[in-house]
């Protein structure tokens, strides 16, 4: 549940510019302790992923950060979220497939399935949310792995 408060922690962080550049700043700094706790990463690295972009030329070990502008945060923070999410729904449906195995016993397979019901489509809001995100993401992994 930790890590599934992180990411919902995650979603209440919103982004301001700096008055003197287009720069992205967190507003609320007390959201970004509180992600950073839940999901156990160190805060400023949290930080730093979000409010910046690494950019490495040619061989050198040399990396340029870049900062990002408040919408470019904000894509960083929902595709951070999405990618956690996702790895979490991988594991927890990996977990689950793997407890439910089908044992063979006298030349017969035996044992527990369970049966997922998709609704197909995408629903079209003004404003979609977080939630709606996950709804949506969560729905096509089921369509990519019934009909790949």
């Amino acid at each position: 549940w930790r890590l599934l408060s992180g990411i919902l922690s995650l979603g209440n962080m919103t982004f301001d510019d700096r008055q003197d550049d287009d720069a992205a700043q967190i507003s609320d700094l007390d959201n970004l302790e509180k992600a950073a706790d839940l999901l156990q990463v160190d805060t400023l690295k949290l930080r730093s992923a979000l409010l910046f972009r690494s950019i490495s030329a040619g061989r050198s070990d040399e990396n340029l950060e870049v900062p990002l502008t408040s919408q470019q945060a904000v894509y960083s923070r929902d595709s951070l979220a999405s990618i956690i999410y996702s790895r979490l729904f991988e594991y927890i449906v990996s977990k689950i497939n793997d407890s439910l195995k089908l044992q063979k016993t006298d030349g017969e397979r035996k044992g527990l399935f369970i049966g997922v019901l998709d609704i197909y489509g995408f629903e079209v809001f003004q404003t979609n949310s977080f939630e709606q995100l996950t709804i949506n993401y969560a729905n096509e992994k089921v369509d990519l792995s019934v009909y790949p």
